[in-house]
């Protein structure tokens, strides 16, 4: 049987679980087949970018609506200090 081995270079083979676990932490990582694994995740960036102050308003009562009304977390990327700020 051929060492196993990371594309490192660096034998795993001889490793207990917690030296395999310090090394799939550290050089794997996870790309989910089916979207509901996570079903209280919205990742937004930037979801009123390009909108004027009216509607990026409404565009936010609405994300604390989802929140409020589905228990919806958000992962919001900002640059508009009001959004950012509540």
């Amino acid at each position: 049987m051929s060492d196993v081995a990371y594309p490192q270079g660096e034998e795993v083979q001889g490793l207990d679980d917690a030296g395999l676990t310090l090394r799939r932490r550290s050089t794997l990582g996870f790309v989910f087949q089916f979207h509901h694994l996570l079903p209280a995740l919205v990742l937004a960036d930037e979801p009123t970018g390009n909108l004027d102050t009216a509607s990026s308003d409404e565009v936010f009562v609405l994300l604390r609506r989802m929140h409020a009304e589905r228990g919806t977390s958000f992962v919001v990327v900002t640059h508009d200090p009001r959004l950012a700020a509540r």
